[in-house]
């Protein structure tokens, strides 16, 4: 029972994770690709440059904050148990679909890869830098 006040605070700390993620994610979709990036490629890799464009501008940052959020969450309320990540993972799934919800998405369109197939990492960046903060 002590640790409930940490892990419902690691929780709440994961429902903003979620939000955080969301700005992030949305400053990182900005940024403008020139189209020598592309060409560069050529049109039968298309798909390959689209998926090293996602994963480096919108999955590798994502996890990367949501490790160094998880691991600061941590870090504040002092323990280095797994049950501060693991509520922080918790709090992320629960908000996820309250976010979803709220924005009109499904989990098709979450999940969705209609142009490339390696854009479902994309969804699982967050969820994956948390449980890289808990088990390192």
């Amino acid at each position: 029972m002590k640790k409930f006040p940490i892990a419902f605070a690691a929780a709440v700390s994961g429902f903003f994770l979620v939000y955080a993620a969301i700005y992030i994610g949305g400053i990182l979709s900005a940024l403008a690709i020139p189209n020598q990036y592309f060409s560069w490629f050529g049109k039968q890799h298309v798909t390959l440059a689209l998926s090293i464009l996602e994963m480096s501008t919108f999955a590798l940052p994502i996890f990367f904050f949501s490790s160094a959020w998880t691991i600061s969450t941590t870090l504040v309320l002092r323990r280095a148990h797994t049950i501060t990540p693991l509520a922080c993972l918790c709090g992320f799934v629960i908000s996820w679909p309250i976010w979803s919800s709220y924005f009109g998405f499904s989990a098709q369109d979450i999940f969705s890869t209609s142009n490339n197939p390696l854009s479902i990492l994309n969804s699982f960046a967050a969820p994956g830098g948390i449980l890289f903060a808990a088990f390192s």
